[in-house]
């Protein structure tokens, strides 16, 4: 026939799952949870779609496009109804023509069985299970249990308890409890309680205390209070304080002290006295000032400071080197500013202007810049040694905030 005599036909689809395969017409997907190998049409289109064959000779079955395959040479004829495997027999050989497909695009079934009901998925379930387990999980539970449990979990839970525990644990749990408990427990804690405790404790703890107390303590803190305290006290103390302060005191006192105070004094003294802070600075060294680097945001800490002899004979970040660990010896910063700050000025803190001048760098005056539009004051003036030397642009310093120390402006804008 000539490609195209009998229209476009019906699409033909097919689909593998372990070692059977069937084929769907149409769109439809089909109902198992198979693997689509190939499509194909139900009539020739054009020269590039072959006749694909199913053929069962004997004992062998094989898909392909060879309607000769597995028959009986004889001289130089070929005997279809023999099959090759078998001369002596009367098995005669069956094809089925499963559509047009490409060349060798369906290679993958070449050695799969067919099934003409692959993607049909039965009304309802069979009255009696299959003596082996299938390959998929069905959609629906069985009427009864098999006999051997399947690989994979349904994905919805049967209706009755099992007798026997599944290989691999559902992903959802069922609603009612189990019998008897499992040999093992579970990862997820069970939505009800189990009328029966576990041969081994959970790994996890469960979300709502238990109703009874545990005979033994348990090695991790639940995540909300018991209704019951336990009867014995925990092997180990909690490493984080608890959310609620407890009702009664504890046996053993706490290795640090809790953050909050207790709202009640302890019946018995500290091992040790508390020792008193002292107020630290965090002066900068005259690198850190020229490069505006600060304290706390310094990377190399931890090679300074106390690990640095010139750092530690001028005291330098000494708030952030405590903060960071690495503190001066004897040195118990107290986390914050001084209290009581000083409420009189230094003794060196000018109380006459000055008449300020505004004096350009060389390099300034090459590049015809001027003080008063200079954007990069805020990391010259007084933050600049070179600067601070030769008191260049001192008026524009004094107005930015920036001003040479000891010095007040008599012509300043800057009512500050």
């Amino acid at each position: 026939f000539e490609a195209g005599y009998y229209g476009h036909g019906e699409v033909i689809t097919l689909w593998m799952s372990s070692n059977s395969f069937g084929a769907s017409i149409g769109s439809d997907p089909c109902s198992n949870d198979a693997t689509l190998v190939c499509t194909g049409k139900s009539s020739p289109q054009d020269t590039s779609l072959r006749p694909l064959f199913y053929i069962t000779c004997g004992l062998n079955k094989m898909t392909t496009h060879d309607p000769y395959y597995g028959t009986l040479p004889d001289g130089n004829s070929l005997k279809p109804y023999k099959c090759q495997d078998e001369p002596g027999s009367d098995t005669r050989a069956e094809w089925k023509l499963l559509g047009f497909f490409s060349n060798d695009e369906c290679a993958a079934i070449n050695s799969k069985e067919y099934q003409s009901d692959f993607c049909i998925e039965s009304a309802s379930p069979s009255e009696f299970p299959s003596s082996d387990f299938s390959f998929n999980p069905s959609s629906k539970p069985s009427i009864q249990p098999s006999n051997n449990p399947s690989t994979e979990p349904s994905v919805q839970p049967s209706n009755l308890l099992s007798f026997d525990p599944s290989i691999n644990p559902s992903h959802e749990p069922s609603t009612t409890a189990s019998v008897e408990p499992s040999a093992d427990p579970s990862d997820q804690p069970s939505i009800y309680p189990s009328s029966k405790p576990s041969s081994d404790p959970s790994i996890l703890p469960s979300v709502e205390p238990s109703a009874h107390r545990s005979l033994e303590p348990s090695t991790k803190p639940s995540i909300r209070p018991s209704n019951l305290p336990s009867i014995e006290p925990s092997l180990e103390p909690s490493t984080k304080p608890s959310i609620q302060p407890s009702n009664l005191p504890s046996n053993e006192p706490s290795l640090d002290p809790s953050v909050e105070p207790s709202a009640e004094p302890s019946t018995d003294p500290s091992n040790q006295p508390s020792t008193a802070c002292n107020e630290c600075s965090n002066d900068r060294t005259p690198w850190m000032k020229n490069n505006e680097v600060e304290c706390y945001t310094y990377s190399k800490l931890n090679k300074k400071c106390k690990n640095n002899q010139r750092w530690t004979d001028n005291n330098y970040c000494q708030l952030s080197c405590f903060l960071n660990e690495v503190e001066y010896e004897g040195d118990n910063c107290c986390a914050g500013p001084p209290t009581n700050p000083p409420t009189n000025p230094p003794a060196d803190t000018p109380t006459e202007c000055t008449q300020c001048t505004n004096a350009t760098t060389p390099w300034m005056r090459r590049n015809g810049k001027n003080c008063n539009t200079f954007q990069g004051l805020n990391k010259k003036c007084k933050n600049n040694a070179v600067w601070t030397d030769n008191n260049y642009c001192q008026l524009s310093c004094h107005d930015n905030g920036n001003g040479y120390f000891g010095v007040i402006c008599c012509n300043s804008g800057n009512s500050n």
